[in-house]
């Protein structure tokens, strides 16, 4: 019977220990960071061989989707290296498709 009583305050002694005891503080997760481009870093990226674009306020690297675009290649040469903001939403508006395949190509944002 002591045997019983000696294990009930153990239990009650962890039980103590557990309550009183702080969590340990979780560890912070890093953020990701954003990289950032200035207008100029975005207009040395202006041929077939490095493709950059804003729409909005983000980057977008558009080289590999030059020679994919279902409308020819001219309709993205013309948004290299500088804000295809008005001519994106001008030709896809606010199509859903074409918002993905965009977000698909984001690299950061403006300055």
């Amino acid at each position: 019977m002591k045997n019983i009583y000696w294990l009930i305050a153990g239990f009650i002694v962890l039980g103590i220990i557990a309550l009183t005891t702080p969590a340990p503080s979780p560890t912070p997760t890093p953020k990701p960071t954003t990289k950032t481009f200035t207008l100029a870093q975005i207009a040395t990226h202006n041929d077939v061989s490095s493709c950059y674009t804003i729409v909005g306020s983000q980057v977008f690297d558009l080289t590999s989707w030059i020679s994919e675009h279902p409308g020819g290649e001219e309709a993205i040469l013309e948004l290299c290296g500088t804000d295809g903001t008005a001519a994106f939403t001008e030709q896809h508006g606010s199509s859903k498709k074409a918002q993905s395949v965009l977000t698909s190509f984001f690299i950061g944002i403006v300055k």
